[in-house]
């Protein structure tokens, strides 16, 4: 198949596992995300993308993301200027991603197993129009032009693709407390690893290379949020496994090709009406280099 079942009105995340980024410590997040990237890796950090589809009288159907546009950006920051850590909280220039071309990374990757997995909500024609309103509301600030992982989308920031994903759910009323907990995390930086303008220090890849823990809560550190698309995948993987051997009320299984799906029922949900945005962006929590 093309593109997973169908419902007449509905809202896929599509979650991309990294090829092999650990989180375990800032020595093993620097090593496994330089091999990936030296190796050219697809998605090397992983990645969530997002299909609203609703029919009717006017068609809605797009499938987008959030991915940085230019894709070497960063390494300067790492290699030369010695951000560390800090690269954690850069302003990457960012941009929407396309229907055409996620569907067909989205078909390929569903033939490789273990390279895909989604979740669909079915919904209303309210709630599927609303979020479509978000997106052009997204982009219509000038948000979808930064991309990183302390952007919050919800305060017109940008995003990096995880957390935009994760503020369609938000914004159609179906983000849920189990959402919240298993897809992100938390993390102390240890400050002495966070170069760049946050600091005004340098860090080099060799120091960074030789801290084996984060921080500790009583040491200098800079606090850390981010919805991690591994997480994503593998909260979807076990929840795959559980429905199938025990099925629920809460979701339904399915196989496309060989990616795993869950299937939400949410045409009850009531559509919610405040505004999108929770509040004004604030540029002291993220930096761009001067050029």
């Amino acid at each position: 198949m093309s593109r997973p079942s169908t419902h007449a009105h509905e809202i896929t995340l599509f979650f991309y596992p990294s090829p092999g980024v650990s989180w375990k410590s800032p020595a093993h997040l620097t090593l496994t995300t330089a091999l990936t990237k030296l190796t050219n890796q697809p998605r090397s950090i992983g990645h969530v993308s997002i299909r609203v589809r609703s029919e009717g009288d006017r068609l809605i159907d797009f499938h987008t993301g959030m991915t940085q546009s230019q894709k070497d950006e960063g390494r300067a920051e790492i290699l030369r200027l010695g951000y560390g850590l800090g690269i954690l909280f850069h302003d990457f220039d960012g941009e929407l991603e396309n229907t055409e071309a996620l569907d067909a990374e989205i078909l390929m990757r569903s033939h490789r197993p273990g390279k895909l997995s989604y979740i669909r909500f079915e919904i209303t024609r309210a709630i599927a129009e609303r979020v479509e309103n978000y997106l052009k509301a997204f982009a219509a600030c000038g948000a979808d032009k930064h991309y990183g992982s302390p952007h919050r989308p919800l305060y017109g920031e940008g995003g990096g693709c995880s957390a935009f994903a994760a503020s369609f759910l938000e914004v159609a009323g179906l983000l849920t407390s189990e959402h919240r907990d298993r897809w992100a995390r938390n993390h102390l930086l240890p400050r002495s690893h966070v170069g760049g303008p946050k600091t005004g220090q340098r860090v080099g890849v060799l120091q960074m290379l030789t801290r084996f823990s984060w921080a500790r809560s009583d040491e200098p550190h800079e606090e850390f949020f981010i919805w991690d698309p591994d997480l994503m995948h593998e909260w979807l993987t076990e929840a795959w496994n559980r429905e199938s051997k025990t099925p629920s009320k809460l979701y339904r299984t399915e196989t496309w090709n060989q990616a795993r799906g869950l299937i939400v029922d949410a045409r009850e949900s009531v559509c919610p009406n405040h505004d999108f945005f929770l509040g004004e962006p604030d540029p002291t929590r993220y930096f761009k280099r001067s050029l």
